[in-house]
């Protein structure tokens, strides 16, 4: 244990994790939270707003990836434009419920420097299909667990919009769709 102690320790402060970086810390978890309940206690859906919104102003964290068309995507390309992140899978409802909404953004979007990336749960041969009948005019990437984890992505569906220097400045999560006027 103590070894393990001292590697994570060097790790930190030789720099190759970011100190300061929202996205270092635990994912939300209801165990977290699990104690005694009372009738004054803070609701849950409070509690992981309150979260959420704690990512606001933090630096997105830097990714690099594969389109299901083979178009490379990275981090460092998408700083200077307004990035909208979308994460779901197939089986959320509320996630394929909103896609007529956020294929309206990426009408009204369309020539400017905004950038709509998906992030699916679902690998190519399933979204290949699925796409078919529920249409994304997101640019898309297949089998992204990995990105969403660095995102810290608890519900789904969750939409977050990067300000140009690549800064979390809205969240929404569980199926509320972004309002134009987020952009």
């Amino acid at each position: 244990m103590r070894i393990l102690s001292l590697v994570v320790l060097i790790l930190f402060s030789t720099g190759l994790f970011a100190q300061d970086s929202c996205f270092q810390r635990q994912i939300f978890s209801i165990d977290n939270y699990a104690g005694p309940r009372s009738d004054t206690a803070h609701p849950m859906s409070a509690i992981l707003k309150d979260y959420i919104n704690s990512f606001i102003g933090c630096p997105a964290p830097d990714f690099e990836v594969t389109t299901i068309d083979g178009r490379k995507i990275s981090s460092a390309l998408l700083k200077g434009k307004v990035v909208v992140l979308n994460f779901w899978f197939t089986h959320c409802k509320p996630c394929v419920g909103e896609f007529p909404s956020l294929n309206k953004l990426v009408e009204q979007f369309a020539g400017k420097d905004v950038v709509f990336l998906s992030f699916a749960w679902d690998s190519a041969k399933v979204l290949d299909t699925f796409l078919v009948k529920h249409p994304l005019k997101y640019e898309l990437v297949p089998q992204a667990t990995s990105i969403a984890t660095l995102y810290k992505i608890g519900p789904y569906p969750t939409n977050m919009i990067l300000n140009r220097d690549f800064k979390v400045v809205k969240i929404f999560d569980g199926g509320n769709v972004i309002p134009e006027k987020s952009l």
